[in-house]
């Protein structure tokens, strides 16, 4: 049972990586091909069978093979559907790219980490060994990352009386 499990984990977490997906998405390509250079039942049955009169000897073997219904065949409804398995999981497993600032990769400052002494003034706190095992720092005090301090609101200035109304 334990080795079906590490089976079944490996499985996934290979389908589940970008490269799985691209790999997918070349052998997609690759299987349209055929669909592109012989003709197609669903487009025109009577080419399908003038071509099957016209090759005896592999017509037979591409009819096997589901090259006349390509696009509906089963092996490329399983390339399609592992595509998209594998697509949405690795987009799902990925960080946000949406430009907004993470916690692990902050610029470390001594007053920010006073007990480590891996760091430097200004260094990437990426070089503390601690941080890169645990995402947490070596001294381990306070939070990380420093809460920025609070920015507060500008004084509004009053509007002049009669702002708003138009001169005649």
């Amino acid at each position: 049972m334990r080795t079906l499990t590490t089976w079944a984990r490996r499985a996934w977490h290979w389908l589940t990586s970008m490269s799985t997906a691209l790999i997918l998405l070349f052998i997609l390509a690759l299987a349209a091909i055929p669909g592109a250079l012989l003709p197609q039942r669903q487009v025109s049955a009577t080419l399908v069978d003038d071509y099957l009169k016209a090759n005896p000897t592999m017509g037979p073997i591409y009819d096997r093979l589901q090259f006349f219904d390509v696009f509906s065949s089963t092996w490329f409804v399983a390339i399609v559907m592992l595509l998209m398995i594998s697509w949405s999981a690795a987009s799902s497993r990925a960080p946000s790219t949406t430009g907004a600032p993470t916690a692990r990769s902050p610029r470390a400052r001594r007053s920010s980490c006073p007990g480590c002494r891996c760091m430097r003034k200004g260094a990437s706190i990426s070089n503390c060994p601690r941080w890169t095992r645990t995402r947490r720092p070596c001294c381990g005090g306070g939070t990380w990352p420093p809460t920025p301090p609070r920015r507060t609101a500008p004084a509004r200035t009053p509007s002049p009386p009669n702002a708003g109304t138009r001169a005649s």
